[in-house]
């Protein structure tokens, strides 16, 4: 029996031994599949946010997606029938908006966080993540300007091409989560982004269910 938090260790093994995120997941699914139709499977494989009869429980499936507003409810139409059940989880707002120059905030310090930081000039915006604290891997986005040309990263281009500024002072924390989960959240908040300056590549690993529907809502501009 595959309970949640067995499931996250298995992954986040995985993950750091250095098999693909893609891999993963396909495998999870299969297994995950194989329980449900030999009728193995429990409601505490995967998390329930909704409260249902015992007869519900146990002929569905759940998974929880981050809530994203006008994002995450039109996935989970799209996602959910018979034997599928979408719910949601709520994001962390604790420590949204932290002053990343000042070591004294405790933001400054945090580490598995996915973050944001926004052009001062423009609507651009960069979405990333990190398993470290976050305060070190700010300073390696402000230092790599001073770095050759051929080193910048995208936000090094921008400031470059435009002669824009950042808000390095203001950025915001989107979300804290473990490994494989700040992966997934990482790649939400990229697509969710109305001016990201991410390369595509950010997004190569996300789940095909998430990625069609989300292209499939930017391409209609129904992000509001």
């Amino acid at each position: 029996m595959y309970h949640t938090k067995n499931l996250v260790i298995i992954i986040n093994i995985l993950l750091n031994n250095g098999y693909p995120l893609e891999l993963i997941f396909r495998k999870v699914r299969l297994r995950l599949k194989y329980l449900h139709n030999n009728k193995l499977g429990h409601t505490d494989e995967i998390e329930s946010v909704s409260q249902h009869s015992d007869d519900a429980l146990q002929s569905k499936k759940f998974i929880a997606i981050p809530f994203i507003k006008n994002i995450s409810n039109k996935v989970a139409h799209l996602l959910s029938n018979d034997e599928l059940m979408v719910g949601y989880r709520v994001l962390n707002n604790l420590g949204r908006f932290v002053k990343a120059q000042k070591d004294k905030n405790p933001g400054s310090s945090n580490n598995n966080v996915i973050y944001k930081i926004s052009c001062k000039d423009c609507s651009a915006s960069y979405v990333g993540q990190t398993k470290r604290q976050f305060k070190t891997r700010l300073n390696e986005h402000k230092n790599n300007i001073k770095t050759v040309p051929s080193r910048h990263s995208v936000i090094s281009e921008h400031i470059t091409k435009f002669n824009h500024t950042f808000d390095w002072d203001n950025t915001a924390i989107l979300e804290s989560e473990p490994n494989y989960k700040r992966l997934i959240s990482e790649m939400l908040h990229i697509k969710e982004q109305k001016n990201g300056i991410n390369s595509n590549t950010d997004t190569d690993y996300l789940d095909d269910s998430y990625f069609s529907v989300l292209d499939e809502l930017a391409n209609n501009k129904n992000f509001n």
